[in-house]
């Protein structure tokens, strides 16, 4: 009776001194973070959709009432002393669209300037050019940097719009 009484004595001991480990669960504080975070998580996917959806109304908005911008330039050069336009390098689209700008300034309300960003090494070149009484575009293509050739797109295989 002694030994049972020992190992029982013991056995209780180890429960209360020594628990067995349990595989616990997040918790209550680990539940509320998960809540939090699929509340985050579904809070911007329904924003992303509504952004999505405003943005879709805006492109139709502005498709239905399209003004060419090629006109719009021209109508803003009518009013204004400087026109500024922008490049994006490796891009063809909007080098078509400076040209085809330039082209309706020149025979529309007039141009008195272009200004155009070159390497300093090809400017004896455009000089050259600017120099010849007929117009002789082989000093310039002689040179792919200064027609920016290596770029890649100044002959595109088709002609596309620019937007």
């Amino acid at each position: 009776m002694a030994g049972f009484v020992q190992r029982y004595r013991l056995a209780r001991a180890r429960q209360r001194w020594m628990p067995t480990p349990t595989a616990g669960g997040p918790g209550p504080l680990g539940l509320l973070a998960l809540l939090g975070v699929i509340a985050v998580v579904l809070w911007v996917g329904g924003l992303d959709r509504r952004e999505h959806e405003r943005s879709a109304r805006r492109i139709e908005l502005a498709r239905a009432s399209a003004i060419d911008p090629v006109a719009l330039l021209v109508e803003a050069a009518r009013s204004h002393r400087l026109v500024l336009l922008g490049d994006v390098l490796g891009a063809d689209a909007p080098k078509r669209f400076a040209a085809d700008v330039i082209e309706a300034l020149a025979r529309g309300p007039g141009l008195d300037v272009v200004a155009l960003e070159i390497d300093a090494d090809v400017q004896s070149r455009i000089d050259a050019y600017l120099a010849t009484r007929e117009e002789d575009a082989s000093l310039l293509l002689a040179r792919p940097a200064s027609t920016r050739e290596w770029e890649g797109v100044s002959r595109p295989a088709e002609r596309r719009k620019y937007f």
